[in-house]
């Protein structure tokens, strides 16, 4: 609002009022599978794999191997997904996600540049936003991974490959997708929901750390608001005396009872 009266300054302020975040329902795991490939393949595949199906679906591939060679591509049903985060070299740990699948019941197929002995496991997911995860992480040679988890409710999971060795597993995952043999490596995944965001640590113990580690935060539909109503700033008029201040409290109000923000886009133009 601007107003001024003779030679007194201009004074313009503008504000924004934005709704604070809700907590959306977390993300939901409908069903998994895993499948270790033993023999050197080109693919590793988890056949007959039947997943939730519908808007706020998603499925995520984790996997593991030994060797030098990329995933080139992973499919479901013929639909292919999308790289999250990948750490290769003598071990590897990738994490892939597909949005929304269409098949019923289909094949989840891993392909390799080269043959290795693999070991992946799929992630069937309700309730999880579409697109890329809302963070990821990876380290290479050490058995712990720092990720921030920038919402409530998110899915993060974690995948670690480590050189020969004895059992590997987490205890800052509360469920496993699968730990074992994966050649002559070891790898594990895990998964579990954050209920508050914020900073993550997981550690995995092992016997080796020539090592690979990644891991991904998948973010839930913002059910909660979806159908909410815009804030509304509360207008004001300020006259005031040059070369004088005046402290202004910014109001506004919200039809959803949101806690609010308030920004002021312009500063004063003088004084």
């Amino acid at each position: 609002t601007s107003n001024y009266v003779g030679d007194m300054d201009e004074v313009q302020v503008s504000s924004i009022v934005t709704a604070g975040p809700s907590a959306a329902d977390p993300v939901v795991l409908a069903t998994s599978a895993e499948r270790y490939e033993g023999g050197a393949s080109l693919t590793n595949t988890i056949t007959g794999f039947t997943p939730a199906i519908g808007p706020g679906t998603k499925l995520v591939v984790c996997a593991g191997w030994e060797g030098g060679v990329p995933i080139t591509s992973v499919t479901y049903g013929g639909q292919s997904f999308t790289p999250a985060i990948y750490l290769g070299g003598g071990r590897n740990a990738a994490i892939w996600y597909l949005d929304e699948p269409l098949a019923a019941t289909g094949d989840v197929v891993v392909q390799f540049d080269g043959s290795v002995r693999s070991r992946i496991g799929v992630l069937s997911l309700q309730d999880a936003a579409a697109g890329d995860p809302v963070q990821r992480a990876s380290a290479g040679g050490s058995m712990t991974l720092n990720l921030f988890s920038p919402v409530e409710n998110a899915l993060s999971v974690g995948v670690y490959t480590e050189n020969n060795g004895g059992p590997v597993f987490s205890s800052d995952f509360a469920n496993t997708l699968y730990s074992g043999d994966s050649g002559s490596s070891l790898s594990h995944a895990g998964y579990q929901v954050e209920a508050v965001s914020g900073p993550k640590t997981y550690n995995w113990f092992a016997t080796a750390n020539s090592c690979a580690a990644v891991a991904a935060s998948f973010a839930p539909v913002d059910t909660l608001l979806t159908d909410n109503n815009v804030p509304v700033a509360d207008a004001q008029n300020v006259i005031l005396s040059a070369n004088s201040s005046l402290a202004i409290t910014l109001s506004g109000s919200d039809a959803d009872s949101n806690p609010l923000t308030y920004t002021v886009v312009t500063p004063p133009a003088k004084g």
